[in-house]
C-alpha cells in the first residue's frame, strides 16, 4: 500500500471513528430537545445517508452521562470557535 492510501485509509477510518463517537449523540440530542421532531443533516454520500437513517431510527434520548459530555465537549468547542456561530451563552 502506497504512503498515499495508507493516509487516506488512515483518515477515513478516524472519520469514521469520530463520527460514531460524536454524530450518533449530536443527532440524538439535537432530536431529544422540546418541540424538535426532525434534524437536517448534511451528508456526502449514499452510505452517509444511510448512516444518518440508521442513527435517527435507533434514537433514544441521551442519558444524563451523555448529555454532560456532549455538553461540555461543545463548550470547548464554543470557546475555540468563538463568534464564529453566534456569542457563547452560559446556562441559566
Amino acid at each position: 500500500m502506497t504512503g498515499q492510501a495508507t493516509r487516506r485509509r488512515f483518515l477515513e477510518t478516524a472519520r469514521r471513528r469520530l463520527n460514531a463517537f460524536w454524530g450518533v449523540p449530536a443527532l440524538h440530542y439535537a432530536l431529544g430537545l422540546p418541540g424538535v421532531a426532525t434534524a437536517m443533516v448534511g451528508c456526502k454520500s449514499a452510505e452517509g445517508v444511510r448512516r444518518a437513517t440508521e442513527a435517527a431510527s435507533r434514537f433514544s434520548p441521551l442519558r444524563e452521562a451523555e448529555l454532560a459530555r456532549l455538553l461540555d465537549r461543545g463548550k470547548v468547542l464554543a470557546a475555540q470557535w468563538g463568534t464564529h456561530f453566534g456569542p457563547v451563552v452560559a446556562e441559566k
